[in-house]
């Protein structure tokens, strides 16, 4: 199977390991809730390993690029567009993110924070910043269709 053309990801959960501030700093704006990895009912051990222990074997294997792609080698990756509320809990994950694709293909990626948005904006809001959201990734996703 060949390689997508491009990808689109909207408030991508790249990092099931650590904790970053803006965890803390955006709870209060954001819809979505981060509970520590310690915790069973932590999203990441829910979505990883559901009503597993935490041992240090889990933790390890959710640093893996396939369970946490923040730390994958994205050196030859395809075109990608990020789209991100700035008030998200998880922006600071998704800026390690844009970052660490544009450190191995910095023409590979286009970032798009969205001011005072919140994770996956896009899917709860009518308002003018999920048409320019929109209008974008049809403009981006344009470039590449065959």
């Amino acid at each position: 199977m060949p390689p997508p053309a491009a990808l689109v990801l909207l408030s991508p959960y790249s990092n099931l390991v650590e904790t970053k501030p803006s965890v803390a700093a955006n709870s209060r704006y954001d819809s979505i809730v981060m509970l520590p990895l310690e915790s069973p009912a932590a999203y990441a051990r829910m979505l990883y390993a559901p009503a597993q222990p935490l041992t240090p074997a889990m933790r390890k294997e959710m640093r893996d690029p396939l369970v946490s792609p923040v730390f994958a080698d994205f050196t030859a990756f395809p075109p990608v567009l990020v789209q991100a509320g700035a008030r998200e809990i998880l922006i600071d994950d998704i800026e390690q993110l844009v970052a660490a694709i544009a450190a191995s293909n910095p023409d590979a990626v286009v970032y798009e924070p969205y001011a005072d948005m919140i994770h996956v904006f896009q899917a709860f809001f009518d308002r003018p910043e999920n048409a320019v959201a929109f209008a974008s990734i049809g403009r981006f996703v344009s470039q590449f269709w065959r």
